[in-house]
């Protein structure tokens, strides 16, 4: 059962209120988006002894709370991967009565490389792990965060990776970040991660790849122990629907300052120089990312769309270089 203060901050259609469309609205999308509820409907009538009034009735089809589902698909990845993939999903509703919903995905997957890329990378298989905790924002702690447009969430996510490339290394790696998302208008929704944790590293390497960091040393500082904590920030704008026109949009920016608060609060290696946290060295950068798009009608079913995607990214203090994991890649 879900908690009664949290309906009750939900739910804008209260005894002795004056009557407002507005609230009825906000009340079938705050139950609508809260993913546990189909259909939900605010029914109105006129009471039997005072035509004054009107009486107001709350109802929705509640979905199944677990579901478990199986997939397999086959993926294409713009650095030159193809192959199979097979995956689980489990999902449970409302996990400790406040609305909080749990999603988790387990994935495994098996890569070749193809065209150019044959000769320059190796076949690549791995596991992958993602969950996510999401819950309606009922306090949002900031003003300008509001619930006109849509119900502000808060999350908690999970990703863990194991990747084996066959000739090279294999890299395992793990994230962890909470934030909350909102939407400002019908068109703008913004996503802030309060705190955002990585790890990654690489393990078991073979002779080969020790021989390309020979020549190369900033391969393998972009590999070996990365830790990064920060926090970032998506603005999101989507005016792409060609409903009733000709040319649609969308712009999607990004972003990330790392590192910072570890950089105060945390002592420096006497051996390496380094300020360290939990014995690993921190990473520190400044990145910023961008993906534009346009869309033309081209008559009644056709559309002709163009992509631009760009970013800049600044290594400084704790790091002379960019991350692997936080490097561009087209």
């Amino acid at each position: 059962k879900i908690k009664r203060r949290v309906l009750d901050s939900l739910v804008r259609v209260r005894s002795g209120d004056l009557y407002s469309f507005n609230n009825v609205r906000m009340t079938v999308r705050n139950l609508s988006e809260l993913g546990m509820f189909s259909n939900p409907l605010v029914s109105l009538s006129i009471d039997q002894h005072d035509s004054l009034k009107l009486n107001s009735k709350v109802s929705a089809n509640v979905l199944d709370a677990t579901t478990i589902g199986f997939n397999a698909k086959a993926n294409y990845k713009n650095v030159g991967y193809i192959g199979p993939s097979v995956g689980m999903n489990f999902s449970q509703l409302n996990v400790f009565g406040g609305a909080e919903n749990l999603n988790i995905d387990l994935d495994a997957y098996y890569d070749f490389p193809i065209g150019v890329f044959k000769e320059r990378i190796s076949k690549s298989s791995g596991l992958s792990l993602r969950a996510s905790l999401t819950a309606p924002l009922i306090r949002p702690p900031f003003r300008f965060i509001k619930q006109t447009y849509s119900l502000p969430k808060k999350f908690i996510a999970f990703r863990a990776e194991l990747n084996d490339r066959k000739d090279y290394f294999n890299l395992i790696g793990w994230n962890a970040s909470t934030g909350m998302i909102w939407t400002s208008s019908p068109k703008i929704s913004h996503r802030l991660t309060v705190l955002d944790a990585t790890y990654s590293n690489i393990i078991n390497p073979t002779a080969k790849f020790d021989s390309l960091t020979v020549d190369n040393p900033a391969l393998a500082n972009s590999l070996i122990d990365q830790f990064i904590i920060g926090s970032n920030y998506t603005f999101k704008y989507d005016n792409s629907s060609l409903v009733d026109k000709l040319v649609g949009t969308y712009f999607e920016g990004k972003i990330e300052l790392d590192g910072n608060i570890l950089s105060v609060t945390s002592k420096t290696n006497s051996e390496t120089g380094l300020k360290e946290s939990f014995g690993i060295p921190f990473s520190q950068l400044a990145q910023l990312s961008y993906d534009f798009r346009a869309y033309l009608k081209i008559g009644e079913k056709g559309q002709l769309a163009f992509r631009n995607l760009g970013g800049i990214g600044y290594a400084y203090g704790n790091s002379t270089q960019m991350p692997y994991i936080r490097q561009f890649f087209i």
